[in-house]
C-alpha cells in the first residue's frame, strides 16, 4: 500500500468505538469520589488538555519574579492504543521522497490512532529529534500495541491539516507504555477507592471484616464471604499490573510542581 494511500485513508477514517469507560459502572461521580484518574486537573481527557497555540490559566500562571507562566501542577493524558498510523516507505518510495527535496524519516515519523477514556479518538504523533527517534525504534516501538495504554505527561492538543487536532510528543522521557487496556486502570482505580471505604466489600458492597492484601500491588481487598474472593480473585489477577500502577500515581504530589517529572528511570 502506498505511503499517500495510507495517509488518504487515515484522513477519511471515522471509527466508531465505545468509550473504554463505558463499559463497567465505575461507581459514584467524579465529584464525590475526590482524587482519581478520572480527576480533570491531573488526568485530563484529550479535549480538556491545554493547546499548544496559548496558555491556559487552569494549567499555568505567571510567575512575577521570573516573568514567565509556570505550570501550576502536573498532568497525564491516558489513552488507548487502537491503530497504527506509522507510513512505511518502501526502498523506491523513498529515493522519490529524495527526489523531491522530502525527508524519508519526516514521513515516517512514529504515529498512532488512539481513544481516551471519554471515548475520544485522536492521532498520536511523534516529532523527536534524532538521538530520541534511534531509542524509540530501539526501545519503545514493540511497545504500542493494540489494547495498551500510553500515559503522555505534559500533553497539549495540537491543531494539524484540514480540520484535525491530535497529541504531539516531543520528549520520549515525557511517555511510557502501560501494558493494559485503558479500562483496567479506570477499574483498578475504582477498585483501589472501594477498598479504602470502610467495611465496603469490593465485589458486591456489602459489610465485611475480612482484610486481604495482594503480595505483588499491595492493594486492600475487602471480602464478606468466600464466594466474593473467588469470583473477584481471577480479575484482580488481570488487574494487578494496573493496581500497582495506579497506587505509584496516587503516591505522587501532584500539586506540587518543581520541576517535570521523567519517566526514564
Amino acid at each position: 500500500m502506498g505511503a499517500l494511500y495510507s495517509y488518504l485513508v487515515w484522513l477519511t477514517w471515522t471509527p466508531t468505538l465505545n468509550p473504554p469507560a463505558q463499559e463497567r459502572d465505575l461507581g459514584p461521580p467524579v465529584e464525590e469520589r475526590g482524587f482519581n484518574l478520572n480527576s480533570t486537573p491531573y488526568f485530563p481527557a484529550v479535549r480538556e488538555l491545554p493547546c499548544v497555540l496559548g496558555i491556559s490559566p487552569k494549567y499555568f500562571a505567571l510567575n512575577e519574579e521570573r516573568n514567565l507562566y509556570v505550570a501550576k501542577h502536573h498532568w497525564l493524558l491516558l489513552a488507548e492504543v487502537i491503530g497504527d498510523l506509522t507510513i512505511r516507505l518502501s526502498p523506491q518510495e523513498k529515493r522519490k521522497a529524495k527526489n523531491y527535496g522530502l525527508s524519508a524519516a519526516d514521513l515516517e515519523r512514529p504515529c498512532y490512532l488512539v481513544c481516551d477514556r471519554n471515548g475520544t479518538i485522536f492521532p498520536l504523533v511523534f516529532r523527536l529529534s534524532d538521538d530520541d527517534l534511534r531509542a524509540f525504534k530501539h526501545r519503545l516501538k514493540g511497545q504500542f500495541k493494540e489494547g495498551r495504554t500510553v500515559a503522555v505527561f505534559y500533553a497539549n492538543w495540537s491543531p494539524f491539516l484540514m480540520g484535525i487536532a491530535g497529541v504531539v510528543v516531543g520528549r520520549l522521557r515525557s511517555i511510557e507504555v502501560i501494558y493494559c487496556p485503558l479500562r483496567t486502570l479506570l477499574w483498578a482505580d475504582r477498585d483501589s477507592e472501594l477498598a479504602v471505604v470502610e467495611n465496603a466489600c469490593i465485589e458486591c458492597g456489602f459489610n465485611v471484616s475480612v482484610d486481604v492484601i495482594c503480595d505483588k500491588c499491595r492493594q486492600l481487598g475487602r471480602y464478606c464471604t468466600k464466594r466474593c474472593r473467588a469470583t473477584y480473585s481471577p480479575l484482580h489477577k488481570k488487574m494487578c499490573t494496573a493496581s500497582k500502577q495506579v497506587k505509584a500515581w496516587k503516591a505522587l504530589d501532584w500539586d506540587k510542581f518543581d520541576e517535570a517529572w521523567s519517566t526514564e528511570v
